[in-house]
Parts: structure tokens; C-alpha cells; sequence
């Protein structure tokens, strides 16, 4: 029987010395709603100067939520970028943040890479807090399922 800990370990692991543009990423912006296990997703890509709308995601009976923060380009008078996961089990009345899904604050360029394990509730979003006087950042966040 295969561990579902050491195969996500080893896929981390796995991924932190690979490339992720290798991996098939789906197309930027994608919306809210249902997407299947093991598809990289890319939520946000782009450039922004205030905190986007987030999108309540799917994700069914996952166990392993894996997610990609790199920002490229950050500028204004000390801009600082905050991304965590949160989930809900109630249809997206409750929120609560998800542990180990909190990224170390941005404030210039960076790539980090956020793991949770456990069984999520259904429905994840992420929750993006852009500060600073007229702050800009250049970022992507991905989220791989499984």
C-alpha cells in the first residue's frame, strides 16, 4: 500500500528540482469552480496594484493541496504581498485558514512553494492582501491537487 505522505514528499521533492514549466499548466485566470486532481492551475498571473477578488475552488475529496507563489517585479513605497489558503465546509459561509498554506511575506522578488496535507472541506480559496503606498506586483500563484 502506497503512502499518499511519501508519494507527496517525493513529488515535492521532485518538483523542487525540476522546472515547473514542464508541468502542463492550465490556462491563466482560471475561474471559479470545479478542476480535476493533479491539473496545475494557474489562479493569478499578472500585475497588481490592490488585492484581487479571490476565487472559491473545488477541490472535492483532496488530501494534498500543493501551492507556487513566484513574483517577478514588486515597487512602491514598502509593498508587502500576503497569500494564504483558507477552506470551507459550509458552502463558503465559514472560512478558515488552512495551516501550512501561508506564504513568508513578499516584498520584492521571490519563488516559494506552500504543502498541506490532510482531508480538505470541499471548497478552498486564496486570500491575496496587497499593502503599501502605491505598491505593484508582478506574481503568479498555481495550486496542484491531489
Amino acid at each position: 500500500m502506497k503512502r499518499p505522505y511519501l508519494i507527496g514528499l517525493g513529488l515535492l521533492l521532485f518538483l523542487i528540482g525540476t522546472s515547473i514549466p514542464f508541468l502542463p499548466v492550465r490556462p491563466a485566470n482560471a475561474q471559479q469552480g470545479t478542476f480535476p486532481k493533479k491539473d496545475l492551475v494557474q489562479l493569478y498571473n499578472g500585475t497588481f496594484t490592490s488585492s484581487p477578488t479571490s476565487k472559491t475552488l473545488k477541490i472535492g475529496d483532496s488530501t494534498t493541496i500543493i501551492a507556487y507563489l513566484t513574483v517577478t517585479a514588486a515597487s512602491g513605497t514598502s509593498p508587502t504581498l500576503n497569500v494564504k489558503f483558507q477552506d470551507s465546509s459550509d458552502n463558503g459561509t465559514t472560512w478558515w485558514d488552512i495551516a501550512g498554506t501561508t506564504f513568508t511575506q513578499a516584498t520584492g522578488s521571490t519563488s516559494q512553494v506552500v504543502v498541506a496535507t490532510r482531508g480538505f472541506a470541499g471548497e478552498i480559496q486564496p486570500v491575496i492582501t496587497i499593502g503599501g503606498t502605491s505598491p505593484s506586483f508582478t506574481f503568479h500563484l498555481e495550486l496542484l491537487t491531489y
